[in-house]
């Protein structure tokens, strides 16, 4: 599901092909690497914000929610 939302952008090469992998989890959360090359190395910061966009909103498409922590003070 994030490896295709990935490769969906149009700047994402297909070759090498984009990847994703499970690292860790979090306090509050499960940790992916996500790998992926562009044509133009100049666009990587805009490229990848707009990347992680498009995994927010397949996210939200299989309604899946970032936990927040719950702290009683």
């Amino acid at each position: 599901m994030i490896t295709s939302a990935v490769a969906s952008h149009s700047e994402v090469l297909s070759s090498p092909a984009p990847s994703t992998r499970f690292i860790e989890y979090g306090e509050s959360s499960l940790n992916f690497y996500v790998k992926f090359f562009i044509k133009d190395v100049m666009g990587g910061i805009r490229v990848t914000s707009e990347v992680n966009l498009i995994i927010w909103e397949v996210l939200k498409q299989h309604q899946i929610e970032i936990p927040f922590p719950q702290r009683t003070l």
